[in-house]
């Protein structure tokens, strides 16, 4: 839900834009005096957020599988040989 509507914004001004008149003045070229933006810059933490997520998704499943594999070797604290009185 939240995707499709913070989709919708860029997607309307993108209709605002007249593509002969984009393209005759070099478009969004990257150059020396390219500035940064707002939805640029979001886009990057986006990005990197999404990164760390997974990585952290991945290291958890790694994690876990290890560990089912491991036995241990802590002795148990209570047998039941034992006549308490």
């Amino acid at each position: 839900m939240t995707g499709m509507l913070f989709g919708v914004a860029p997607a309307f001004r993108i209709t605002r834009i007249e593509p002969s008149a984009a393209l005759k003045s070099g478009g969004f070229a990257a150059g020396p005096g390219r500035r940064f933006t707002l939805g640029g810059t979001l886009v990057v933490v986006q990005v990197a957020l999404s990164l760390l997520l997974v990585t952290g998704a991945l290291v958890g499943l790694e994690v876990g599988r290890r560990s089912r594999s491991m036995t241990s070797t802590i002795a148990p604290m209570m047998t039941t040989d034992c006549f308490c009185e």
